[in-house]
C-alpha cells in the first residue's frame, strides 16, 4: 500500500508493503496464566521416568503421556486422574502423540521405527513403518501431528525431513534436507498446521520457525535465535490454536512464546523453576479451546495444566 503526503511543496510516498514488522521495538507482552493442577506421575508412589510427548483428545476428554522410560502410554482425565495404560512390550518406546479426535491414538515407537495406531479398546489397528522413508539415515521422529483433514505429518529428525501420510498411510508428501538456509533442517523437532494448510516447523539449531504451505513450498520463516532477551535457545515443541496463532516452546529459556500467523510475537509466559507454576525444562505442548495450555516438563518429569483469560479472543500485541 502507498501512502502520499505533501512535505515543503513536494510529495513524500511511503511504501508501507516494504517496511519491516518492528518485532522487536515493542517488548513482548506477558500472558497472565494461573495454575489449575500439578501432575508427576502415574501415582504419589510411581513417578514419571522420562516422560516425552502429550497428546490431546477433547472429544474423548482424554490427555496422553508417553513414557518411553517406562514402556508405556499413560492416560489421564482433564482432571488429571490416571484412567489407563498402554502398552505394547517391552521394546515399546513412545516418543512422539497424536490423537484423532475418533478415539484414535497415533504414537510414534521409536525401536521399531514405526507409527502404531490405537482404537478406542486401545488394540493396534494397523502400523506404518517408517523403514522404507530414510534418506542416508535410520528414521529418527521428534514429533508427529494430525491436520483437520486426518492427513498425518511426520518430522524425520535422523534425515531432516517431513513426511506427509494420508488416511491410508500412503506417502502424500515430503520435503525438507540437510542443510542452513531456507526449507531446510539442522534439528527439526516440531510441527504444527493451522486451518489455512500451512505447515509450521520448529527447529532446535536452525531457524526457529519456518513456515511453508500444503504443498511444502518454503514460504517465510520467524524467530530468532541468540542470547538476547527475545531470542531462542533450544525451540522445541510448537502448535497451533484456534486463531492460527503459533506457541512456541523454548526448553532452554523454560518459556513459551506466541506468535500470530504472521509470525509477529504477541504473548509469552513462562519462569524458571522447579516449583507448581514454574517451569523446568518444558518439552511438549497442547491447548483446548476453553484456554487451558497442558505443558510437559522433562527435566521436572511433570506436567503442568494452566489456563488464561479471554481464551475465545485472539491475543493482541
Amino acid at each position: 500500500m502507498r501512502v502520499c503526503a505533501r512535505a515543503a511543496g513536494a510529495a513524500v510516498c511511503v511504501l508501507l508493503a516494504t517496511l519491516p514488522r518492528l518485532s522487536h521495538a515493542v517488548p513482548t507482552r506477558d500472558l497472565s496464566v494461573r495454575l489449575l493442577l500439578s501432575v508427576s506421575g502415574y501415582s504419589p508412589e510411581r513417578p514419571f521416568q522420562r516422560p516425552t510427548a502429550i497428546a490431546l483428545d477433547t472429544r474423548e476428554r482424554v490427555l496422553y503421556v508417553a513414557d518411553p522410560g517406562e514402556h508405556r502410554i499413560v492416560a489421564f482425565s482433564l482432571q488429571g486422574v490416571p484412567t489407563f495404560v498402554i502398552e505394547a512390550g517391552p521394546d515399546f518406546r513412545p516418543v512422539a502423540l497424536a490423537a484423532g479426535g475418533d478415539g484414535r491414538l497415533l504414537v510414534a515407537d521409536e525401536s521399531p521405527g514405526s507409527v502404531k495406531v490405537f482404537d478406542r479398546s486401545r488394540t493396534i489397528v494397523s502400523e506404518l513403518d517408517l523403514a522404507a522413508f530414510q534418506v542416508a539415515d535410520p528414521v529418527k521422529v521428534s514429533h508427529i501431528a494430525l491436520d483437520k483433514d486426518g492427513k498425518l505429518y511426520v518430522v524425520d529428525q535422523g534425515n531432516c525431513q517431513v513426511l506427509v501420510f494420508d488416511r491410508e498411510q500412503h506417502l502424500a508428501l515430503r520435503f525438507g534436507a540437510r542443510g542452513d538456509g531456507p526449507g531446510l533442517f539442522k534439528a527439526p523437532q516440531g510441527v504444527a498446521v493451522d486451518h489455512f494448510g500451512r505447515i509450521y516447523v520448529s527447529d532446535s539449531l536452525a531457524a526457529p520457525v519456518q513456515v511453508f504451505d500444503g504443498a511444502g513450498k518454503y514460504l517465510h520463516q520467524f524467530g530468532a535465535r541468540g542470547s538476547d532477551a527475545d531470542g531462542f535457545l533450544l525451540p522445541t515443541a510448537i502448535c497451533a490454536d484456534r486463531f492460527d496463532q503459533i506457541w512456541l516452546v523454548d526448553t532452554h529459556r523454560h518459556r513459551i512464546t506466541i506468535y500470530d500467523r504472521f509470525g509477529f510475537p504477541v504473548r509469552r509466559f513462562g519462569e524458571f523453576g522447579q516449583t507448581s507454576g514454574r517451569l523446568f525444562y518444558p518439552i511438549d505442548i497442547a491447548l483446548d479451546n476453553l484456554g487451558r495450555i497442558y505443558l510437559l516438563e522433562l527435566q521436572a518429569r511433570r506436567l503442568q495444566v494452566f489456563t488464561f483469560d479471554n481464551p475465545l479472543r485472539k491475543l493482541e500485541p
